[in-house]
């Protein structure tokens, strides 16, 4: 989710049933792809919002924030300062989420959909591969044997 989402989150867009959180343009406020879209909810999160909403279910905003995105930023910024993490943001979290799905093989078409992106070129921009994964795809090849005949391009040659 970008940041304005989740902090226009509210708790009639989160479907514990379904487990999906709908992104929704409201009265103040507009997604910045303009159109709904329903996101997937992980269930180890659906547990954590189940358990945040009998804290805050006094909130509409599932986020119960003024909807300062800087302000927001800048407090997550500092609670990730505090924790150890020196570098960091909300936004990187979207790379990170990106990338982590690009790692186990989701495809890219799938992560475009997941992050909200019209294209793929904007997903691959976030969708970075660590080197120990490049890797880890080199020697999913199967072996080739000496002599043996290898397929190419789908037709085998003899």
């Amino acid at each position: 989710m970008r940041l304005g989402e989740m902090i226009h989150l509210e708790w009639q867009d989160v479907d514990f049933e379904r487990q999906e959180l709908r992104v929704t343009p409201k009265e103040d406020w507009t997604p910045k792809d303009r159109e709904s879209r329903e996101i997937d909810l992980h269930p180890t999160l659906a547990a954590h919002l189940k358990a945040w909403k009998t804290v805050s279910a006094q909130h509409k905003n599932v986020v119960p924030w003024d909807r300062r995105t800087h302000q927001f930023s800048m407090m997550f910024s500092a609670f990730l300062r505090r924790s150890g993490i020196e570098r960091g943001s909300l936004h990187s979290l979207r790379h990170t989420f990106a990338s982590h799905l690009a790692m186990a093989d989701v495809n890219l078409l799938k992560i475009a959909r997941l992050m909200g992106h019209s294209n793929v070129q904007t997903t691959q921009i976030y969708a970075h591969l660590q080197p120990s994964s490049l890797r880890e795809a080199v020697f999913r090849l199967p072996a080739i044997q000496p002599g043996a005949a290898v397929p190419l391009n789908g037709a085998a040659q003899a």
